[in-house]
């Protein structure tokens, strides 16, 4: 059955739980605007950013359908992800039939990047909404804290012998981030994040 697969149900994952992971090269990591230091604004704006990223968008692009394929996601979050990063998630996935479940994941950078590729397969017409509750800068401006919530929506195919038929999904997150700022890089350093996920008849 399509609902006792474990991460099948989190096609959200990637966009609904680690939003935070991403930012354009040009505006955080290169050329003539490239950071010296972690400020309350480009913190926001890396959070912001990212969340196009995760999405499949081309944060950097006005035309908000601009896409990046797999290739152009995974080249920018090796670059915006700490080496060493570990991403904690811990997802509550109420169903339509009533039941619920929880998922807790660990993983590195290799496996949330793999997760979010996953994830943009799974689930069509994602939307998202992000919102900074507070970023805190430690005093060298080489760190920081951010916490933020997101609410998404999308649609998720499930197959059948009928030729198949789609889920809507919403989900609401809330995550705390850890971010540091290397050679001119902001980089996500340490993740966790709790999120509820429903899937029902409709929005």
């Amino acid at each position: 059955m399509f609902f006792g697969k474990s991460l099948e149900l989190l096609g959200m994952v990637g966009f609904n739980l680690f939003l935070g992971m991403t930012l354009t090269v040009t505006f955080l990591g290169g050329g003539d605007n490239a950071p010296t230091r972690l400020t309350e604004a480009n913190v926001s704006a890396f959070v912001k950013d990212m969340t196009e990223v995760a999405l499949g968008k081309n944060p950097a692009s006005d035309e908000k359908a601009v896409s990046f394929d797999q290739y152009a996601i995974t080249t920018w979050l090796m670059r915006h992800m700490d080496e060493d990063s570990k991403f904690q998630a811990h997802i509550n996935i109420s169903q339509p039939n009533g039941l619920s479940r929880q998922e807790k994941l660990d993983m590195n950078r290799l496996d949330y990047i793999s997760q979010v590729l996953k994830d943009n397969k799974s689930v069509k017409s994602r939307e998202a909404n992000l919102h900074v509750e507070y970023v805190r800068v430690d005093a060298g401006g080489k760190g920081a804290s951010v916490v933020f919530t997101s609410m998404e929506k999308a649609r998720m195919p499930v197959p059948s012998e009928n030729g198949g038929y789609e889920i809507p999904v919403t989900g609401t997150s809330y995550c705390e981030q850890k971010i540091v700022i290397e050679d001119a890089v902001i980089k996500v350093s340490a993740s966790t994040c709790t999120s509820n996920v429903s899937l029902s008849e409709n929005f």
